[in-house]
C-alpha cells in the first residue's frame, strides 16, 4: 500500500491543527487564522484519499448531536471525542453542563482521567445523554436552526 503522507503538500497544517487543540482543550483563545488552517488541512486530506468532501451541507443541531446518541461507538476513546464534539456544539448555544469542570477534565486528560476506559463508559454516556436533551429542547425552541457541517470540524 502506497503511504498516503507523501501526497501531503506540507504538514505544516497539521502542526497548526495540533496547537488549536491545545489552545481549544486549555480553554484558551483560538489561534487567528483557524478556519484557514482547517480548511486548508481538510483539503489536502481529500486530495490525498481521493475523496470529496461536502462541506456546505447543513444540518439541523439536534440532528448532529442526536446522531451520537444512537451511533455505535467502536470504542470508549471514539465516544469521549464524539463527547467533546457535541459538547462545543451545545456550548454554542448556551449551554454549560452542571458538571462542566469535571467533563472538561475528561475531554482535556483522558489518560489522566480514565476517560477512554471501559470503566468511564457510562460516566461519559451519561454527559452525551445531558448534552443530547438539551440540543432536543433548543430545536423544540428552533425549529429553523441549522449549522454548516464545516462548523464541525
Amino acid at each position: 500500500m502506497e503511504i498516503v503522507i507523501n501526497q501531503f503538500r506540507s504538514l505544516d497544517h497539521l502542526r497548526k491543527l495540533r496547537q488549536i487543540k491545545v489552545a481549544y482543550r486549555g480553554e484558551l483563545a483560538l489561534p487567528s487564522g483557524t478556519n484557514n488552517v482547517i480548511e486548508a488541512w481538510l483539503e489536502e486530506i481529500s486530495q490525498a484519499f481521493g475523496i470529496s468532501l461536502n462541506r456546505n451541507k447543513s444540518l439541523r443541531a439536534e440532528e448532529i448531536v442526536s446522531s451520537l446518541k444512537t451511533k455505535r461507538f467502536s470504542s470508549s476513546y471514539e465516544l469521549l471525542r464524539s463527547l467533546e464534539a457535541a459538547y462545543h456544539i451545545s456550548r454554542s448555544h448556551g449551554y454549560f453542563h452542571p458538571e462542566h469542570e469535571r467533563l472538561m477534565k475528561h475531554i482535556q486528560n483522558p489518560n489522566g482521567y480514565g476517560s477512554s476506559e471501559v470503566r468511564k463508559r457510562g460516566t461519559i454516556e451519561s454527559y452525551l445523554d445531558d448534552i443530547v436533551e438539551f440540543m432536543i429542547h433548543v430545536q423544540g425552541r428552533n425549529p429553523g436552526n441549522t449549522f454548516s457541517t464545516s462548523c464541525l470540524l
